[in-house]
């Protein structure tokens, strides 16, 4: 049941990327609502979350807010595969900050690993077509997509320093201030809105209380009875479902040079996770 929910997760996760691109609003509009709807969600169904956040959560959950605020972003302007697979890269960040912020020595196999990321990073700016309709500026949009990555790393990071907290329900805290976050933070480009299409309105309530709110639950709650090594695996459906999803909904290829490239970094994903959890050297 719990493997399920990480299941759940990571393809609710995946829907992101089509739907964001069925809305006509822009980035930062889809940003600040879907935040919005989320805190609403959330502060309606979570009791427990209904606190103030320590220092340290506040903290991470900057992280948060930025992570989904260039997500969203890169996604209106590069193609879905990118933007997840870029974000994806965030092993990279981690293995770079990780002895400035968490006194984490530098791995042999972190090492090894730097590599295929960063040929595969080449590969999908390499790989990025001239501007379309759904991709109106891929070069800006993969750039952002590697803002995601820097940022879904600090938020690791914070997470494994969150730990060492005694406080309790961290994870629903940290998601509630996160998006109320997130929501501040691009609503002052939010506006004007000049237009909105009812279909709008639909698929940010779906971003908002479905793929992020339910798709974070799922994901803590099977968290908590799935191993690391496990869980991170099956989280792994998301890169994989995203860039389908999109070619579904909307049509939208992904070049042969893209999919060497997401290949890569999905293999060097892979490899980090099994390394850690099982402690191989090389």
């Amino acid at each position: 049941m719990h493997r399920m929910m990480i299941i759940i997760a990571a393809l609710l996760f995946s829907t992101a990327g089509a739907a964001i691109k069925s809305i006509t609003l822009s980035g930062f509009q889809v940003a600040s609502f879907r935040s919005l709807v989320a805190v609403i969600f959330l502060f309606i169904i979570l009791p427990k979350a209904r606190v103030l956040p320590s220092k340290k959560i506040l903290m991470v959950c900057i992280a948060y807010a930025m992570t989904v605020i260039f997500f969203v972003l890169s996604n209106k302007l590069t193609t879905a595969a990118n933007s997840i697979f870029l974000q994806s890269a965030s092993p990279l960040y981690i293995m770079l900050l990780g002895p400035l912020f968490l006194k984490e020595k530098i791995k042999s196999t972190d090492l090894f690993l730097i590599l295929p990321i960063v040929t595969g990073m080449m590969f999908l700016f390499a790989g990025t077509s001239a501007g379309t309709a759904l991709s109106s500026n891929p070069i800006l949009g993969n750039i952002l997509a590697c803002g995601a990555g820097v940022c879904w790393a600090m938020l690791i990071m914070g997470l494994r320093f969150l730990k060492r907290d005694d406080q309790t329900n961290q994870g629903i805290i940290l998601l509630l201030w996160g998006n109320l976050l997130a929501s501040a933070i691009a609503m002052p480009f939010a506006f004007p809105m000049v237009s909105f299409q009812i279909s709008d309105v639909c698929l940010i309530l779906f971003l908002g209380i479905v793929q992020i709110s339910l798709g974070y639950l799922f994901m803590l709650k099977g968290l908590s009875k799935v191993p690391a090594f496990e869980a991170s695996l099956l989280l792994l459906f998301e890169p994989v479902a995203s860039p389908i999803i999109a070619w579904f909904v909307h049509g939208e290829k992904v070049t042969l040079i893209t999919l060497v490239g997401a290949g890569l970094i999905f293999m060097a994903t892979v490899l980090k996770s099994y390394f850690h959890y099982n402690k191989v050297s090389i």
